[in-house]
């Protein structure tokens, strides 16, 4: 009986100290999840410095490769928050991508604006990111909007031209002038949506993306019930698509 009572009590003790000592050792693991993270961020923005400075000092450089190098450093100066070399970089990209007129459609031209406006967006100069998402709006017109009204890239135009508008929306102070620019991404996001039932049918992916957009608006409208069936819409084509998202 002696030994069963010391070893319970072992096992007692055993145990509490794994609890006690848990939200330290949780805190540990943060902690070094959060080092290798940065460890990580320096170590391939390094990389991308690197790879764009070599690209750049070759007496004839494939514009290609150096484009490519000059954009993934771009991205990284972004995520690393410096967002002055990061518009300089895409700026730059931006008049080497852009196409002659009568060239045929450029994605990477697109791409590059998009990231443009988004850097533009993070730092709020919202004048800018406004006329760069317009810009890609525009040139997605000219190609889309007679031969396909619905194409997913001008739905995906409007989805960005309303999260961007929803964004503005809450930075402003004064109620009357923050409803009047969330009302703008309200109908955004609907022309988003319209689009790409027609285009992609009901329920897409891309439909409840827009949707949660949608419902941040409403809800920060005060828009209540509108908001609470927006939502149940979009976390009902995330259940289908098997997708997990928590609600903002």
């Amino acid at each position: 009986m002696a030994r069963i009572a010391i070893a319970l009590l072992v096992a007692v003790l055993y145990i509490w100290v794994i609890m006690v000592t848990m939200p330290y050792r949780r805190n540990v693991i943060q902690q070094q999840d959060l080092t290798d993270y940065y460890a990580t961020q320096e170590r391939e923005f390094a990389y991308a410095k690197q790879a764009y400075e070599t690209e750049k000092a070759k007496p004839n450089p494939n514009q290609e490769q150096l484009q490519l190098a000059q954009e993934r450093l771009a991205l990284y100066c972004w995520e690393k928050r410096d967002y002055d070399r990061a518009v300089e970089l895409l700026d730059d990209l931006v008049k080497k991508r852009k196409p002659a007129e009568g060239a045929p459609y450029s994605e990477k031209y697109v791409d590059t604006l998009l990231r443009l406006a988004g850097v533009y967006r993070d730092v709020t100069n919202w004048k800018v990111a406004e006329m760069t998402y317009q810009e890609v709006m525009d040139y997605d017109k000219k190609f889309f909007e007679n031969t396909d009204p619905n194409n997913v890239k001008l739905a995906r135009d409007l989805n960005n031209m309303g999260l961007f508008y929803y964004l503005k929306g809450t930075s402003e102070k004064e109620e009357a002038a923050r409803n009047a620019i969330l009302k703008q991404s309200s109908e955004f996001l609907n022309q988003a949506i319209k689009k790409y039932q027609a285009k992609l049918g009901p329920d897409s992916q891309s439909e409840g993306i827009a949707l949660w957009n949608l419902y941040l608006t409403e809800r920060d409208l005060g828009n209540v019930k509108e908001a609470d069936a927006i939502k149940a819409r979009a976390e009902a084509i995330d259940a289908k698509a098997n997708r997990p998202v928590k609600a903002p």
